[in-house]
């Protein structure tokens, strides 16, 4: 039986989530199987010279390289499928006019070569299979293998897998990059050669490439630092305390200021107004842009404190809080996103208010959709999330070893239910 998955990404570090959900995730459990996964990310040149090599899967990567790989793993037999989890025919969120030769057209079409050739398309849930089946792509084509949830220690796991799976590759690597950089100078040179060129190029990129394999290690397993906090009257304290009443978190991408993101708090600014004037608290929010932050906070008349998201703070973050808060209205891009944060949330037992969009509609059951004003007071109260008592069975499809199951039925297997 076939033993190399090789997955190619268009992600290019640890920290991308794609990287993460789409490929490390269910590979955990495929590698105990005895399949070993080979994680090509960017523009890295992919090989294929191992024996027994059961499929070629794209994670959010649609070049022309891409396309071209693709070719060649029909022609040797090897099976091509491609994993897609966001909307990427959904442009530019309005800001301006796209010409033909822009890379999101380009990826677009790219796509659709690619998924010609694909013997499936996998989605992370039903409305991004919807807009592939608008688009012309067999719904018979498209199968649905949901997020998952990534707890601290399946994140240790990941960097473990991620980082020894990249250093065994290094060798392949770093010959690929030689070929890609010293053919083209070959050609124009008449003073050097070749085995000069490579001893050179070898002293240039190997420094590169070894610090490229390494992985970005955990900031820490305590409560991240708080860089700002700011009071009622808006004076900052450099020595924020723990002990600050009811703790609402939100926490993300900062996303496209007033399109989606951070800036979604101010959807709901007078309902956590109200809620803090009657409940000593403050709103902590975890995201990877400070300045937009403290544009925001102009806003807030309650105390707010801003951490530098990572992924191992984030989670100690959800443990340290009393209720998470999602709001957003539900946009073409937005109703094709995974609930990652609520899932998380779910997870570590926090309720969540989260405003009612399609992407939730798996979790509804277990969450405290719209109606800010008392849905806030409510799951301040019950401390857990809504319908509690169901919780791990509807989680139970999210976990690693559902997704990996999914994807094994789905590589070997003949069928797979999709749901």
């Amino acid at each position: 039986m076939a033993k190399n998955i090789i997955w190619k990404l268009g992600a290019v570090n640890f920290n991308v989530a794609s990287l993460r959900y789409r490929c490390l995730l269910p590979s955990l459990e495929l590698q105990k199987s005895g399949y070993t996964p080979r994680i090509f990310l960017g523009k890295e040149i992919v090989s294929f010279s191992w024996k027994n090599t059961a499929a070629l899967v794209f994670v959010k990567t649609f070049t022309g390289y891409d396309y071209h790989l693709a070719q060649r793993a029909v022609e040797k037999g090897i099976p091509v499928y491609i994993d897609l989890c966001d909307d990427i025919f959904f442009w530019g969120h309005g800001q301006h006019q796209f010409t033909k030769d822009d890379p999101k057209i380009r990826q677009a079409e790219h796509f659709f070569l690619i998924a010609d050739l694909a013997k499936t398309i996998v989605v992370t849930g039903k409305a991004l299979k919807e807009v592939l089946v608008s688009k012309g792509i067999s719904e018979d084509k498209i199968k649905i293998i949901h997020d998952g949830i990534e707890d601290l220690e399946t994140i240790k796991e990941e960097r473990s897998l991620f980082d020894s799976t990249r250093k065994g590759m290094i060798s392949e690597l770093i010959l690929s990059k030689l070929i890609q950089l010293a053919l083209p100078i070959y050609e124009h040179s008449t003073t050097q050669t070749p085995l000069f060129r490579i001893k050179h190029l070898i002293n240039i990129y190997r420094y590169k490439l070894l610090n490229r394999m390494k992985v970005q290690q955990p900031v820490t397993s305590k409560l991240p630092k708080a860089s700002i906090q700011t009071s009622h009257n808006g004076q900052a304290n450099s020595n924020p305390t723990i002990d600050q009443g009811i703790r609402v978190l939100w926490f993300g991408n900062a996303g496209v200021k007033n399109v989606y993101g951070m800036t979604d708090l101010l959807q709901i600014k007078e309902d956590l107004k109200q809620f803090f004037s009657v409940h000593k608290g403050e709103l902590w929010i975890s995201s990877n842009n400070e300045q937009l932050f403290q544009d925001i906070q102009k806003e807030l008349d309650f105390s707010c404190r801003y951490f530098t998201w990572s992924l191992e703070g984030c989670i100690n973050l959800i443990k340290k809080s009393d209720l998470i808060v999602v709001p957003g209205a539900e946009t073409r891009f937005s109703k094709c996103k995974s609930p990652n944060r609520s899932l998380l949330a779910l997870h570590y037992g926090k309720p969540v208010v989260a405003e009612k969009t399609q992407a939730i509609e798996q979790i509804q059951e277990l969450i405290y959709v719209g109606d800010w004003k008392n849905n806030l007071i409510l799951a301040s109260k019950e401390k857990e999330p809504k319908g509690y008592s169901n919780r791990e069975n509807i989680l139970k499809s999210h976990s690693k070893e559902w997704i990996a199951q999914k994807w094994f039925e789905l590589l070997f297997s003949e069928t797979i239910d999709g749901h």
